[in-house]
């Protein structure tokens, strides 16, 4: 006997053969307490660890939801030592998959997905969309996942030095090159018509940042790069959308891709980066730069 899942799977709207629910223990009786019912998930999860399920299944969203949905607070809380640490979706999964093993895939567990086709995931990452549904709903932990993902990259903060003595700096994927008062972006991914993938959305969040953090730049221009193709020898073209190639072949992810893209570069773009000094009020600040997206 099997559970048709088609809600939530690799697949979705298609049903997908599960086992029956009695492979899996039932959820726990909670309490409301956190660490109570933390324990009491951490051993049902152990338990999971021990079925012959790996992928997304009834029981296993039922388990999640129930205890994700009364503790997310808490449990950001506990990921990020009452708010002293920012952390970022991969990162607050990754510290997920630490404290409470099985909840989340692992870094491991994703890395070794990344070969697979699509067609052919497990599903796994239907647990890191249920984590963040919980915490980017709760009235604590939402306003802060926000707020971290509009801080500067490490990345960025690294790689401005090198802006200012030189005005460029070359990301693969993207090019930031300043003149005058003028941060250009260009988006270079001429393989795929510019399309968008989990290299250029992390590309293009490292430039944004760039030009929002150089005080000499007053308005940003994003464009699309020259492109190599037959049909489109030397044009321009601004971007072909999501890597179709990429997310058949499974090397599109949900956090970095899906919600970085959202929650990262095209928030800045819309609202600028926060200032660590607005933490205690989680308020935004915009540098007053304005953006312009020229047409091809």
């Amino acid at each position: 006997m099997t559970d048709m899942i088609t809600e939530v799977g690799p697949q979705r709207g298609r049903a997908v053969d599960r086992p029956s629910p009695g492979s899996c223990p039932q959820p726990p009786a909670w309490t409301g307490a956190f660490d109570i019912d933390l324990e009491a998930a951490a051993a049902w999860l152990a338990e999971e660890a021990g079925s012959p399920e790996t992928g997304p299944h009834e029981t296993g969203v039922r388990m999640r939801r129930e205890f994700l949905s009364r503790h997310a607070d808490a449990l950001h809380a506990r990921l990020t030592g009452d708010g002293a640490t920012e952390l970022r979706l991969d990162e607050l999964s990754e510290a997920a998959a630490r404290l409470m093993p099985g909840l989340v895939p692992s870094g491991l567990d994703l890395a070794a997905e990344r070969g697979l086709g699509q067609s052919t995931k497990s599903g796994r990452e239907v647990w890191q969309g249920i984590l963040f549904w919980a915490l980017l709903r709760a009235p604590q932990a939402g306003p802060r996942v926000v707020h971290a993902m509009t801080l500067p990259t490490r990345r960025a903060q690294l790689l401005l030095p090198e802006l200012l003595a030189t005005d460029r700096v070359d990301l693969g994927e993207a090019l930031v090159e300043r003149d005058g008062r003028v941060g250009r972006v260009t988006l270079r991914n001429p393989r795929f018509l510019n399309a968008e993938d989990d290299a250029v959305v992390e590309a293009l969040e490292t430039a944004v940042d760039l030009v929002l953090l150089d005080d000499r730049i007053g308005v940003g221009v994003l464009r699309g790069g020259a492109i190599d193709h037959p049909r489109y020898q030397g044009r321009r073209i601004f971007s072909a959308g999501i890597n179709l190639t990429g997310l058949y072949e499974g090397q599109i992810s949900f956090a970095g891709f899906m919600l970085r893209r959202e929650l990262g570069y095209l928030n800045k773009l819309y609202r600028g980066w926060a200032s660590p000094a607005t933490r205690a009020r989680r308020a935004r600040r915009s540098r007053g730069s304005a953006w312009w997206t020229p047409s091809p």
